[in-house]
């Protein structure tokens, strides 16, 4: 009897059903300071989490064995017990390597080279794929409304309020993988042609970028550098499905008896090495009925990237992206009132088919030079319903780059580039024929710069140079010589000021210049002006212009914490800058009279007009982190942007400083500043994301504020000079309440997310997205409503 009770009594010390008491430790590898929060779990999911010394203590069986080890930002560890091991407490200290934190992040925009990002001397904010996953983004478009210092109006990307102007091209360059991708015909930026599945990494750069990457670039650049495959192939399936809330304003919803607005699609993604040839495909299927009555995007894209490894200095492949995508155009809501979610004109579908052919090279040379040629073939095809032809647009574009470092202290990076831009005649829909050097635009550029470090890597200068020749069509032929010049200096090596200087153009696009249409009509007593006209405008210049900033950089790499915090003042001066412009566009050298319009009313309308010098200044805040509240791990990204967007031929009318006026109007905007504004221009916009991280749930949250909109185009304006010649013809403003609104929207827009998401295993992700949780109705481009509150709900499998 004795003999069975000392039996039990050694089982129970070895723990009841292998019951086993784990003590330890779990410092950071690199540091060797303690990790707050680290999570220790066992197989069947439970676990801890650790102290304020990074200690823990948890007790598990013998059959849930090995322990992982994880901190968010490093690589996951595993407590295994060794065979010899008879006890009932088992204690062990646990080291974490760190895998690439935010101070290491290492960006490729400002030089064309990599280098880590507290030595980038513009301002640049990085989106990583985590951010793309843990939130409901389906395109380009989307993970730009949570960039610090951007605003999307439409499908026009805004940095540090650069102005929307409908049809306007973009003043923002986009690059994929090195080569530059606008659209041929507007010059604009193909949200959902670029494969975000398989991005990498996203950078934006604000201010000039024009020196590297040519035009489009005047205002700043959205790099996308996708991703190559591992040794160990991966294969990623995320489907996605949306839903749509009533509007607070329940006499706005108009599907009450439809199908309610709704989101669905899925993404596919693939990398694999196989031999010497790296392999990457990805596609996307989205469908998407709009928040906006008879609004929807349908898309359907697949790519595939390959590169061969010839040897370890000869790369070469190539890479190919075709899209067909349909949608309805949109222009201006009906009224800012009951109507807001209807659009005034007619459905107007858009169904396009886009593709590009991109083969690359690069070569390493035994001197340590590095080679580059890649080239981009772009085909965008936009279907006339109504028409026998069809809009045809093409970009082919070539760039060879040299690059080499020499002693570590000095780079050198140059090349050459060409592009050329290849339209039917957008003047006539019938005949391709007529006049087809109209629709032709080329660009030839010799670029340079030199990176310098100097003062034991203290400071480091960068100087560029470039060159391009810009002919469109026969009305415009002209070199456009650029500069660059950027520094940071390091006062400490956690203090760094920095301050750059950069020239930038932007050609205007095609469709600017020649494109001739009716944009939606209205009641009229005059059957002759019953319609606002977009009219042409084949002598528009090319908007040329500078930009600087100054700015510091404060590093963080304390206990638990480690990130930036930085802050710039910034000014962006420019000539010709393109105003889409309500007028009767004939110079008569005189004020024009009604029966003026009614002799000509094609001519009454809107045109893309060079107005003649515009200034956009203001100061920047932003922090980018990660570390631990609590025991909890987090991460933080967020800013505030104060812009003054003026017209400065319009200050010097009304005898106003614009330093000073940028002062005044900080605060309150009285009826005489308001007039000095670019139109479409917010003075205020900030942006937070935080991430919590609580064992296998993520849970964040985004605030977004939108400044107010003090001024649009003044025919929409019930007190605007316009107001008496349109009550006139139309008996009421064109857009009945816009006033009511504006006035409504002066204390600026709140718009808060929510998101969530579980790791089931390690193969296995759920989230649970709320957009606009307190379904705000707001329209950050007066004009349009932006989206309701929505639920979504992604599942993500990887193998």
């Amino acid at each position: 009897m004795k003999k069975w009770i000392l039996c039990l009594l050694m089982f129970s010390t070895l723990g009841l059903y292998g019951q086993i008491t784990v003590n330890g430790t779990v410092v950071d590898g690199e540091i060797d300071d303690v990790l707050i929060g680290a999570s220790v779990t066992d197989r069947s999911g439970n676990g801890v989490i650790t102290d304020e010394n990074g200690r823990f203590s948890m007790v598990t069986s013998i059959d849930d064995f090995p322990l992982t080890v994880s901190y968010v930002g490093y690589k996951k560890a595993e407590i295994i017990l060794p065979k010899e091991f008879t006890g009932e407490v088992y204690s062990v200290n646990i080291t974490l390597e760190p895998k690439s934190n935010i101070l290491d992040l290492v960006v490729i925009s400002g030089s064309r080279y990599e280098k880590n990002i507290a030595d980038e001397p513009t301002s640049l904010e990085v989106i990583v794929p985590e951010f793309l996953q843990n939130n409901q983004i389906t395109d380009l478009a989307g993970a730009m409304n949570y960039v610090p210092g951007v605003v999307m109006m439409d499908n026009q990307v805004n940095i540090r309020s650069s102005g929307y102007a409908f049809g306007a091209g973009s003043r923002v360059g986009l690059m994929v993988d090195g080569q530059p991708l606008l659209g041929p015909l507007q010059s604009d930026v193909l949200w959902g042609f670029i494969p975000i599945e398989n991005a990498e990494q996203i950078e934006i750069m604000k201010g000039a970028s024009s020196v590297l990457y040519g035009s489009a670039a005047m205002n700043g650049l959205i790099n996308v550098i996708t991703a190559k495959p591992t040794a160990t192939p991966q294969t990623t399936i995320t489907t996605y499905a949306g839903t749509t809330d009533s509007p607070a304003s329940a006499y706005r919803e108009w599907w009450q008896d439809t199908t309610r607005p709704y989101t669905a699609g899925v993404f596919l993604s693939h990398r694999q090495r196989i031999g010497k040839l790296d392999l990457v495909l990805g596609g996307n299927v989205h469908r998407e009925k709009l928040h906006i009555a008879h609004l929807h995007k349908y898309r359907y894209r697949f790519n595939v990237n390959t590169t061969y490894h010839l040897s370890d200095k000869v790369h070469f492949g190539i890479n190919a992206n075709g899209m067909h995508n349909n949608e309805i155009q949109y222009i201006i809501w009906q009224d800012a009132d009951t109507n807001a979610l209807r659009s005034i004109g007619q459905d107007n579908p858009s169904r396009a088919y886009s593709y590009s052919i991109d083969p690359h090279l690069t070569i390493y040379a035994d001197n340590g030079a590095k080679h580059t040629l890649n080239g981009r073939f772009l085909n965008g095809t936009i279907v006339r319903p109504k028409s026998p032809t069809n809009a045809v647009g093409y970009v082919g574009s070539m760039n060879y780059q040299y690059q080499q470092n020499f002693n570590e202290k000095t780079l050198v990076t140059g090349g050459l580039s060409g592009q050329i831009i290849k339209a039917d005649d957008p003047r006539d829909e019938t005949d391709t024929t007529q006049n087809p050097e109209l629709g032709l635009a080329q660009l030839y550029a010799i670029y340079g710069q030199l990176d310098q470090k100097l003062w034991d890597n203290k400071v480091n200068v960068i100087m560029g140079l470039r060159a391009e020749y810009v002919t469109i069509g026969d009305e415009f032929q002209q070199w456009m010589p650029i500069s660059r010049l950027s520094a940071n200096y390091k006062i400490r090596p956690n203090h760094i000021l920095r301050a750059n200087f950069g020239q930038g153009y932007r050609i205007p696009s095609l469709i600017e210049r020649y494109v001739e249409s009716s944009l939606f009509e209205f009641e009229s007593p005059f059957p002759a002006v019953s319609s606002i006209n977009l009219i042409p405008n084949p002598d528009l210049l090319p908007e040329v212009g500078w930009s600087m900033e100054i700015g510091y950089k404060h590093l963080l790499n304390t206990r638990g914490w480690k990130g930036y915090v930085d802050a710039a003042v910034y000014q962006a001066d420019y000539k010709n800058m393109v105003e889409f412009l309500f007028e009767f566009h004939k110079d008569l050298n005189r004020d024009w009279t009604l029966l003026d319009v009614l002799t000509e009313p094609e001519l009454l309308g809107f045109r893309m007009t060079n107005i003649n010098n515009g200034r956009i200044g203001g100061l920047e805040l932003s922090a980018n982190m990660e570390g631990v509240i609590g025991n909890t791990p987090v991460k933080i990204w967020g800013g505030y942007t104060y812009s003054y967007a003026a017209n400065i031929d319009s200050l010097r009318s009304f005898g106003l400083n614009y330093y000073q006026t940028a002062i005044d109007i900080f605060g309150t905007v009285d009826s005489l500043e308001r007039l000095t504004l670019l139109p479409y221009s917010n003075l205020h916009n900030g942006r937070l994301n935080v991430d919590f991280y609580l064992k296998k749930f993520t849970i964040g949250a985004s605030a977004n504020f939108y400044g107010y909109v003090p001024r649009i185009e003044p025919v929409f304006e019930e007190d605007s000079k316009w107001a008496p010649f349109v009550l006139f013809l139309n008996g009421g403003p064109i857009i009945p309440y816009y006033d009511d609104f504006l006035e409504e929207s002066k204390g600026g827009s709140w718009v808060f997310d929510v998101r969530m998401n579980y790791e089931i295993t390690d193969n296995h992700k759920l989230f649970l997205i709320v957009n606009n949780v307190f379904n705000k109705e707001y329209a950050v481009r007066p004009g349009r409503m932006n989206p309701l509150r929505t639920f979504n709900v992604k599942y993500q499998l990887s193998f």
